[in-house]
């Protein structure tokens, strides 16, 4: 049995650049640290927010981190206060 790696990233501040006002501009050094791990073997991508999973899920869409078909690029599942990435 091979062994999952979970990552977790956060949105605002980690993810998602909130330095620069109410926009949503993603950390370029992290987001493309993220879509590397997602492209790995046996990881689990996992994006949280306090703000929600409907919100992660919108700053993912924006950031443009999800599957072409709607679905995160993470393999994993989430829970009440996390996502993979909207």
């Amino acid at each position: 049995m091979q062994k999952v790696i979970t990552v977790a990233f956060d949105i605002d501040g980690t993810l998602r650049d909130n330095t620069i006002g109410p926009a949503c501009v993603a950390n370029e050094r992290i987001r493309t640290l993220l879509i590397t791990l997602a492209g790995m073997k046996n990881t689990h991508i996992l994006l949280w927010s306090g703000g929600g999973e409907d919100y992660a899920r919108r700053v993912a869409r924006a950031l443009g981190i999800e599957t072409p078909r709607g679905s995160p690029i993470s393999r994993s599942t989430t829970s009440r206060n996390a996502s993979w990435g909207c």
